[in-house]
């Protein structure tokens, strides 16, 4: 039965592959968006022997409190014209893994983006088999297939990162529930899978509070290794994390690399509000 679901996994991946490749081709602009020409430009730089630098993002209004897009004043792909800086508004993970691949396949940045989306859709549906060779369908893997999954795919986007390291933490979350014992190996799962959610996207931090939450749960069950387990992966990653920002701090004066509290439309309270509107 494992080896009929194995193969049903590998040929749906090999009928989405084609489908991907032949978007790509066709789409006017080879599914490229402004974040993606960003994280392009930076890999071109780091390739290129400048580093993981790229041009100014935003022009930040100190009297209006107003982040002013630069992306249709910068000329991209002729970093003399412009003033580089530390890449930092978006995580360096995603262009970390652009250039690699590009540096191995001798691709150019862009389409070393599309081979790595491959090769991270490859890792999602083998994560998804670890999570699901105990069930007797693998259904739920048939919504990459969905339209919205192939526009992420597609897309040279930090999602298709992000995607991997949550089916991770999932994993990792799964192991831990059933160990009896503190694994090294399930702490570095843990580990690998926060930091590297956060490496793709700033917003996954918010992914710490449901470990922790979890964390509570089974300290109230008196789980003790279950606990020391996670707070482990817990410490370790935050440590990594917290390192990660604070170069960024020193690289461009933010944990970010731009004001983003005091230059949103709507605050917290006000964006909450608005859900019961």
């Amino acid at each position: 039965m494992i080896v009929k679901k194995k193969f049903e996994l590998f040929f749906l991946f090999l009928f989405i592959v084609p489908v991907l490749i032949i978007r790509v081709n066709i789409e006017s602009t080879n599914y490229i968006t402004p974040d993606s020409v960003y994280y392009l430009e930076v890999s071109k730089n780091c390739l290129s022997g400048l580093g993981f630098v790229g041009p100014k993002e935003f022009e930040f209004d100190t009297q209006k409190n107003k982040l002013i897009p630069l992306y249709n004043k910068t000329p991209f792909g002729k970093p003399e014209l412009y003033e580089k800086g530390y890449f930092a508004v978006w995580p360096l993970g995603y262009p970390i893994c652009i250039v690699s691949v590009a540096y191995v396949a001798k691709l150019s940045p862009l389409w070393a983006s599309k081979v790595l989306n491959l090769i991270l859709l490859a890792i999602d549906f083998y994560l998804l088999f670890l999570l699901l060779k105990s069930n007797t369908s693998y259904l739920p893997i048939y919504y990459f297939c969905s339209f919205t999954m192939l526009e992420i795919a597609s897309y040279t986007w930090s999602e298709n990162l992000f995607i991997p390291f949550f089916l991770l933490l999932i994993l990792s979350i799964k192991k831990i529930h059933t160990c009896e014992s503190i694994k090294v190996s399930y702490i570095a799962l843990l580990s690998i899978a926060l930091i590297g959610m956060c490496l793709a996207r700033y917003a996954s931090v918010i992914f710490y509070l449901g470990i922790f939450a979890i964390l509570i749960y089974y300290f109230w069950k008196k789980e003790w290794h279950k606990v020391k387990t996670i707070f482990y992966g817990l410490g370790i990653s935050t440590l990594l994390f917290g390192l990660y920002l604070y170069n960024n701090f020193i690289q461009t004066g933010y944990m970010t690399g731009m004001p983003r509290s005091n230059t949103q439309e709507y605050t917290a309270i006000q964006l909450t509000r608005k859900f019961f509107i």
